[in-house]
């Protein structure tokens, strides 16, 4: 019976930590986008949902790329040098991560219902609040309408066009790690010590 409960206690001190990883995730309507061959950039864009908590402003997002890569053009599609810079900060400017592009960010383009989409995506490493790494997708979509034919947006209004970003990877604090896994070396070693009493 003890062997239970100090199972469920190691596992409840455990799943926590996996459960902070999943939901790192935040949401944006509004701020600025810029667009053209030195790079794309997005301005305080503001946070309308940050790991599931909604507000009308809860902070705000901003990142820029490096240059655009050749060949590429904001109506054709492109790639993007990294490694940029990346900021999300809370409503009294607080950082909630900082961090650059790993990756070369993507702007593609698609059609849906006659519509031209244009779709961003970039992979960010950085640090979250309490100074925990990790790796975020930061990803939106816009009509095409938004700049016709210009082949550069200068810039152009993210409302109602949504930034999703997600955490890809969430490494858990070191010493709440090191916490779990003593936990789970003393249920290794109860469990053997019930082993030996069991043959006796």
């Amino acid at each position: 019976m003890g062997k239970k409960i100090l199972l469920m206690l190691a596992f409840a001190l455990v799943l926590p930590m996996a459960a902070y990883a999943d939901n790192v995730s935040f949401t944006t309507n509004g701020g600025l986008l810029w667009a053209d061959s030195t790079g794309l950039k997005v301005s305080n864009a503001p946070l309308v949902n940050v790991d599931g908590v909604s507000g009308t402003n809860l902070g705000t997002v901003s990142f820029s790329t490096g240059l655009m890569n050749a060949p590429g053009s904001v109506l054709s599609g492109a790639t993007f040098m990294a490694p940029g810079a990346v900021s999300i900060t809370d409503a009294g400017g607080g950082a909630l991560f900082t961090g650059v592009f790993s990756q070369s960010p993507t702007w593609v383009v698609s059609t849906s219902g006659g519509n031209t989409l244009y779709t961003f995506t970039g992979i960010a490493s950085g640090v979250l609040d309490g100074n925990i790494s990790a790796v975020l997708q930061i990803t939106f979509t816009i009509d095409g309408k938004a700049f016709k034919s210009n082949p550069t947006l200068q810039p152009s209004s993210l409302a109602g066009d949504p930034i999703y970003i997600t955490a890809i990877s969430v490494p858990e604090p070191s010493s709440i790690a090191f916490v779990g896994t003593g936990f789970l070396g003393l249920v290794g070693a109860i469990s053997r010590k019930y082993r030996k009493q069991a043959v006796v």
